[in-house]
């Protein structure tokens, strides 16, 4: 294990990893503020933010070191960014939206997130800036998680307020390139939560039984949804899955001690 933070940082945030090893996130600097940084593989770290920030946020590097995230201006609004690994950094947000998250990036620079009007919505935009906006059917809030190479975005809603903001309802859905939107739940779910998306299509998450117990889930290309838990866990919560199928989290167990799996 290598520990690091960006000079004068009082706390980092880490949230992506290339596969040779760059990273990318955020800090809190000891003087206040959040600010982006990129890690490179041998350790040097450059930190940025968008012209105009107050608070920069990074979530997602693909490949070729571009980084995507989200930056609030003066007014505390909040923007999409993405960040080329020249240091290019182009702001952008879906038309009408007063909050913009860009939550992932793919290898050939597409960027899925969400953003508010209103309502919540999902959208995807293209390498060369072009912004698709989504809902699945019925849905007052989308959350984008995930987007693979191929296009594929894997995300959660719900359909009513009381359920979005009070008892919530959310089911988990899969939205192919061509734009067909797939709604799926675990079976006995009451809520469903989709995490992140492998490159076939497999997507990892959660979902909340009748007893408000959460447990793990896959679900592979073909819509089988398999539920798991590790021995002895009380509330599991799956996060990632990677190329391989290999899925990440963590779990409760009967004394409320937290473990990763």
């Amino acid at each position: 294990i290598t520990t690091f933070d960006p000079k004068g940082g009082y706390a980092t945030y880490a949230y992506s990893i290339t596969a040779k090893g760059a990273i990318t996130g955020y800090y809190e600097a000891t003087g206040g503020g959040y600010h982006g940084f990129v890690r490179r593989p041998k350790g040097h770290i450059a930190t940025f933010n968008p012209s105009g920030s107050t608070a920069t946020y990074a979530y997602s590097i693909n490949r070729s070191g571009s980084v995507a995230g989200e930056w609030a201006d003066s007014n505390n609004q909040f923007h999409g960014f993405v960040r080329t690994s020249d240091g290019t950094i182009t702001t952008f947000d879906p038309s009408g939206s007063d909050y913009t998250s860009a939550l992932s990036i793919n290898a050939p620079g597409s960027i899925a997130g969400s953003y508010s009007s209103g309502n919540t919505h999902g959208y995807v935009r293209a390498p060369d800036g072009t912004i698709t906006t989504f809902d699945p059917s019925g849905s007052i809030e989308t959350d984008v998680w995930g987007i693979n190479d191929n296009g594929d975005i894997a995300g959660d809603y719900c359909t009513a307020f009381d359920s979005c903001d009070v008892n919530p309802v959310h089911h988990g859905f899969f939205r192919a390139v061509d734009g067909t939107i797939t709604t799926f739940d675990p079976s006995g779910s009451g809520q469903t939560y989709a995490r992140s998306i492998s490159a076939n299509g497999s997507i990892a998450g959660f979902y909340y039984d009748a007893a408000n117990v959460p447990h793990g889930y896959v679900r592979a290309p073909d819509g089988t949804i398999t539920t798991f838990d590790p021995e002895g866990s009380y509330a599991t919560l799956a996060e990632s899955i990677n190329n391989k199928g290999a899925i990440i989290g963590y779990y409760e167990n009967q004394y409320k001690q937290l473990s990763g799996f």
